[in-house]
């Protein structure tokens, strides 16, 4: 029904009432996520006999640093800061903030601003001319401004955009999410790979020991000493053992090509170092862990902000039940002639205003209410699920912590007796102690010894690792495990942020998004690898987007190097980019 009015206190009345009556809104109030009761304390922990508890105000960002590996942390320097999977989530991130903005501005009236020139000829329309006359034309303008905005009585774009915000952390939680299992799995495939590398090593050093018997074992056969069945069995054990060898080699290469991709990379711009297991430092000293920590998994946050969003579209669309209100209001000005167009009495004016409400819809609309609801629902299920699943992957992070330390014991000593008795039989078996058999029983003895010591170890290692992912370990979770952090060494004075200063001469623009953090992964690369001269060149992101709530903030940033005066100079630096995989382009 539209309404008309021409006085100026019904007017005002018109444009105020709805914002009187936008008091009736349904407010959706402090949201809140449903009360899943968490353990009091981890079964496994007590079974570990930990120590004392963390203080959650304590803050492990960079466990990985524990490990007390360089490589490792250049492994992970390079995948924050080239993992696709880890820019796709940044850019999804900024399309929600994107959605976000547009769902807010339609909260907003909208301005439009109308011009029209019209020309027409004939004056009196097709055919009015006779043959050989002329044609009369006759001009007009027009300018105006017209304001449309649909009042909010309800709260259903309130809703909607409380819903796009929430939806937005969710975003950011997917890509910290993304963070902690590209950088578990980078550590972990390294660890494997460390492991592997030992295992192939251990079986080349067996081989040559079976090579060496054999020889000895020809040897005592020559003598009359050895028959020809234990020169079978000997040759036997070095093929089997040969043959081993090509599928270990195998397993380390897809090791090598997993690790490759996980950091954006082909594996041939992947140099790995011939380094042992065994030189890496396995956290040994897990304190004890209190359960609220895991509320701060990013991937529980983000079911926690998806939930409350879904809580937000029920409002939503409980609000599209009742009628809405749109205001329009409009002027312009008109004339045949443009010095004529703005005179008083080529003035207009208009306003109205459209009050709607929907009397029979075969029930779409509370059929909308239902399906909000029933997907509301279904998110506090998968909430739930969330943290079961963070208490289970808690649980057997600690068991396994627990009781891979006590297999690691005993598979030492196992290796340990096992290494004597192979040390005594070859010794026994060359001046004719004992026989073939029980020195090539010891052999096996032996090489399983120390291919499951190699296993137990890795496991070890796999289970800190997957503890301190449990917790939600990454780069900016706030609160996670202990205060046993090394403190990376400071990073030189390049990064060019929080600075009035603005970059001179050419830029090199690198493709993709960064956050704080990959931007210190980027500036330890270029200046350890030397790509550029950290004299000179100075890293100069430019923030394309930020996120802040409360205490809250999130940065992205594009790169840019800065201080080529020189076209050329840049060109060519931007080439040596290129080569190590970085996209990029001078500007």
């Amino acid at each position: 029904m539209w309404l008309g009015y021409t006085g100026n206190a019904r007017t005002v009345c018109c444009l105020v009432f709805p914002l009187l009556v936008s008091g009736c809104a349904l407010p959706g109030g402090d949201r809140e996520t449903p009360d899943i009761p968490l353990p009091t304390t981890f079964i496994s922990d007590t079974a570990r006999q930990a120590s004392a508890p963390v203080p959650v105000d304590e803050a492990l960002p960079e466990w990985w640093l524990l490990f007390d590996s360089e490589e490792l942390n250049q492994l992970v320097d390079h995948a924050l800061e080239q993992n696709h999977d880890i820019r796709i989530a940044l850019y999804k991130l900024e399309q929600e903030r994107a959605r976000a903005a547009a769902i807010y501005a339609d909260e907003l009236p909208v301005l439009t601003a109308p011009l029209q020139a019209n020309v027409e000829s004939p004056l009196d329309g097709l055919g009015s001319v006779p043959k050989g006359g002329n044609p009369r034309s006759e001009r007009s303008f027009r300018i105006g401004a017209r304001v449309d905005w649909r009042i909010d009585l309800w709260g259903e774009r309130n809703s909607a955009a409380e819903a796009a915000g929430r939806r937005i952390w969710q975003a950011a939680f997917n890509l910290e999410n993304t963070k902690r299992t590209v950088v578990a799995s980078v550590v972990r495939t390294w660890m494997e790979y460390l492991s592997m590398s030992d295992r192939v090593r251990v079986t080349v050093d067996t081989e040559r020991a079976l090579d060496r018997l054999l020889a000895s074992v020809l040897k005592r056969q020559q003598e009359g000493d050895a028959s020809g069945i234990e020169v079978q069995q000997q040759r036997a054990a070095v093929s089997s053992v040969r043959a081993t060898i090509p599928s270990l080699e195998l397993a380390r290469a897809e090791l090598v090509h997993r690790l490759a991709r996980l950091i954006g990379t082909t594996p041939d711009k992947l140099p790995l170092s011939a380094s042992s297991l065994s030189d890496v430092v396995i956290p040994a000293d897990i304190p004890a862990i209190p359960p609220k920590l895991l509320l701060l998994r990013p991937d529980i946050k983000a079911a926690e902000a998806e939930l409350l969003a879904a809580e937000a579209d029920i409002d939503a669309a409980r609000a599209r039940l009742l009628p809405s209100l749109d205001l329009s209001a409009g002027g312009n000005t008109g004339s045949k002639t443009m010095d004529t167009l703005f005179r008083p009495h080529t003035l207009m004016w208009n306003a109205a205003a459209n009050l709607t409400a929907t009397l029979f819809d075969y029930g779409k609309r509370s059929s909308q209410i239902d399906l909000a609801k029933a997907r509301h629902e279904e998110l506090i299920e998968n909430y739930g699920q969330a943290l079961i699943d963070g208490v289970r992957d808690v649980e057997d992070a600690l068991s396994g912590i627990y009781f891979s330390a006590l297999r690691y014991k005993a598979q030492e000593a196992a290796l340990n007796a096992s290494r004597t008795a192979w040390e005594f039989s070859q010794q026994s078996y060359t001046v004719g102690a004992s026989d073939y058999m029980t020195l090539l029983d010891t052999e096996r003895t032996f090489r399983r010894d120390q291919d499951e010591i190699h296993k137990a170890r890795l496991d070890q290692a796999r289970y800190v690792i997957d503890l301190f992912s449990a917790l939600g370990g990454g780069l900016t979770v706030e609160e996670t495990l202990p205060a046993l952090a090394r403190k990376r060494p400071a990073i030189p004075a390049g990064i060019m942020l929080d600075t009035d200063e603005k970059p001179e001469g050419y830029l090199i623009v690198l493709a993709g998004l960064y956050e704080k953090p990959a931007l210190d992964a980027l500036w330890r690369r270029l200046t350890r690898e030397r790509l550029v001269d950290a004299e000179t060149v100075k890293l100069w992101p430019k923030e394309t987007g930020k996120l802040r709530k409360g205490k809250r903030q999130r940065h992205w940033f594009r790169a840019r190097l800065g201080g080529f005066s020189d076209k050329d100079k840049a060109e060519a630096a931007c080439q040596r980019l290129r080569k190590t995989g970085l996209r990029c382009k001078v500007d």
